[in-house]
């Protein structure tokens, strides 16, 4: 009898040390597939200007739609400063686990690593998602120029003091082409965000101003600025009728910007690729593309692959440019 309970009891012990081991390797797997789900968090998106201009009005707008798609809340911040550096710095020191991206726009990233000394390189960030391209326009105080002809004639006299949104962005760039293919003379004055370039030419505290073309929307609208050319290759969409260079005869390269959401270098690849079908996703919502139609922005949708060709398109476009930003 003795030995028959011992056996009884041993039995029972090892139903229950097989129980135990089955329910901590369930706890363990539980727990690992919690860890690998994403995101389970809310995500920060760091945009390198101050508001006001397309660059924060874009992820603004599709955001709240990638909120809903990611089932996450998506905060923005905005961190202005050194031609956005101080926004491209953070990024790239973020850690790389999905939960931090930054919306920028190229050429200007990569002209931040022409001019100063950077701790980042455009081409390492790991290329998410390519969402808008925007062209840029040169503005002036409707109580000065009309046309611009008129305008050139003033500027191909003296200095004129020219409003750009950052040393190195796209507009200033645009501003620099046309010093040295139209013979303009220009004081080049820099602000951290479109925001405060226009209101600055809305005030006659500026001669003229290049920003993006969706920035420039409203005050056009109101009056209160003139848009004179547009660096396009042909008709722009939010601006059809204002001329661009080749149609007054002027012999440009233009640029445009691609703008976009990076992460920092070394991202986990599968987190990134639910960050891109998301994205990919939300840009063809149509809710979220009516809404983008009102305000003119031109959705240009790059997977993640295709966005890092183009940046790297963009370094072999801008090789040109360096020697005018050393004249300057």
């Amino acid at each position: 009898m003795g030995n028959l309970k011992w056996l009884r009891e041993k039995k029972w012990f090892g139903i229950i040390l097989i129980l135990t081991f089955c329910l901590c390797t369930w706890m363990g797997s539980a727990k690992a597939a919690e860890k690998d789900k994403f995101p389970t968090k809310a995500i920060r998106v760091i945009v390198p200007q101050s508001p006001g201009g397309s660059i924060d009005m874009e992820p603004r707008g599709f955001t709240p739609y990638l909120s809903k798609t990611l089932g996450v809340d998506i905060m923005l911040e905005n961190l202005p400063g050194a031609g956005g550096k101080m926004g491209l710095t953070k990024v790239w020191k973020a850690d790389p686990n999905g939960y931090t991206l930054l919306y920028h726009g190229i050429p200007q990233s990569i002209m931040n690593e022409y001019l100063f000394k950077t701790d980042f390189k455009t081409s390492g960030f790991t290329h998410v998602f390519g969402l808008c391209t925007t062209n840029m326009i040169l503005l002036v105080h409707p109580d000065n120029w009309k046309t611009m002809d008129e305008f050139l004639k003033v500027a191909r006299e003296k200095p004129l003091s020219g409003g750009i949104p950052s040393p190195g962005s796209t507009s200033h760039i645009c501003g620099l082409a046309s010093v040295d293919r139209l013979g303009m003379k220009a004081n080049w004055v820099p602000f951290d965000g479109s925001g405060e370039v226009l209101s600055s030419l809305a005030g006659k505290h500026l001669d003229f101003a290049i920003v993006s073309t969706n920035s420039a929307q409203s005050l056009v609208a109101a009056g209160r600025l003139r848009p004179l050319l547009v660096y396009s290759d042909g008709p722009d969409q939010v601006f059809p009728d204002v001329p661009f260079p080749s149609k007054l005869g002027y012999n440009m390269t233009i640029m445009s910007a691609v703008r976009g959401f990076v992460a920092p270098p070394n991202t986990q690849p599968d987190r990134v690729k639910i960050l891109e079908e998301a994205m990919l996703k939300t840009a063809r919502n149509p809710v979220f593309l009516e809404w983008a139609k009102n305000r003119k922005f031109e959705i240009t949708p790059l997977e993640g692959k295709k966005y890092f060709v183009e940046t790297q398109k963009q370094y072999s476009l801008l090789d040109q440019f360096r020697g005018l930003f050393k004249s300057q």
